[in-house]
């Protein structure tokens, strides 16, 4: 099996354990296992803990934020269901393109957590506004998806296009992640578009609680300030951008590539182990030189004077050991 399971290595790992435990090295010396099995094993745990703790959080966040502001429960469940609605059906999507949870395909939750809770709030905050101006629910609904819609949808084509523009790079989990990304991103407002405005007229909307927005207001105000401050000073404004852009692509250029691939990886046990052994008792790149050739060719001996003069060719060269 050329990929064994994680439940695998880790077995195999304590099988080594109880053998290092009933045979232990002699005094003075100590005995550690190593390797990309141990690395594995150990970085599952802290992958799924980080699911298990991060995205519970972030919904809290998010829950807790959309109190604040809309105060009310319809405030807080119309976007909440919404968002949840895309990111479960993007779940069950994710398999379907073959790859395993790795490193980089685990943050896909939080990122669409991210961008999935931007265009309900958006349209919630509209339809609020219109109704505190003394619009029906259904005229409110109406006039938001007719104002936002089309900034809604060029921004979703935008930010899945730029996902799906993953799919022509050449490692497999970063053309998962774009993909699956996007494909989340467009789930995020087929919710938008079809569930949302379905809770906007099922939940109900207490217009008392509705208009005491206090941190929408409060943004709004230091929106206005901030732009008091900035409009008299729009030509330094610009030459300090354009001065911290020039001053970052500077500094961007003396930017390293690291193949290390334990260097990837979380501070988990073995980690450190792997990176000695890698740096102290390693010290080749190996490179295999793979002759091909018909059942028994091995035995001729032209076949043998090939092999023999491609080893005499590598040795002329001062990296080759």
């Amino acid at each position: 099996k050329l990929q064994p399971s994680v439940d695998e290595q880790r077995e195999a790992v304590e099988a080594a354990r109880r053998v290092l435990a009933a045979r232990p090295p002699p005094r003075k010396a100590a005995a550690r296992i190593v390797g990309a099995p141990v690395v594995a094993v150990n970085m599952t745990e802290p992958l799924l803990r980080d699911q298990r703790t991060l995205t519970p959080l972030a919904i809290v966040v998010i829950v807790i934020l959309l109190a604040l502001t809309f105060g009310s429960t319809s405030g807080v469940l119309v976007p909440l269901l919404t968002l949840l609605t895309a990111l479960v059906w993007t779940a069950g999507i994710f398999p379907l393109m073959g790859r395993p949870m790795d490193l980089v395909s685990s943050v896909i939750p939080a990122t669409l957590l991210v961008y999935g809770a931007v265009d309900p709030i958006f349209i919630m905050t509209r339809v609020v506004q219109r109704i505190e101006e003394g619009a029906s629910r259904e005229e409110a609904i109406v006039g938001s998806y007719g104002e936002l819609m089309p900034a809604c949808l060029l921004a979703s084509m935008t930010t899945a296009l730029g996902f799906c523009s993953f799919a022509w790079l050449k490692l497999p989990l970063l053309r998962t992640f774009g993909l699956t990304a996007a494909i989340g991103v467009c789930f995020a407002f087929v919710t938008t578009l079809i569930l949302l405005p379905v809770l906007l007229v099922w939940l109900p909307i207490d217009r008392r609680r509705s208009r005491a927005l206090a941190p929408r207001r409060s943004i709004d105000r230091g929106l206005v300030q901030l732009w008091s401050v900035l409009k008299p000073r729009r030509r330094l404004v610009v030459l300090a951008a354009v001065g911290v852009a020039l001053a970052s692509a500077l500094i961007g250029m003396r930017q390293q590539i690291s193949i290390a691939y334990s260097d990837l990886l979380p501070p988990v046990e073995g980690r450190a182990l792997l990176r000695y052994v890698e740096q102290h008792l390693d010290g080749v790149g190996r490179t295999a030189v793979l002759i091909e050739g018909a059942p028994g060719a091995i035995k001729r001996p032209d076949v043998l004077r090939a092999i023999a003069e491609v080893a005499r060719e590598a040795k002329r060269h001062s990296i080759v050991t």
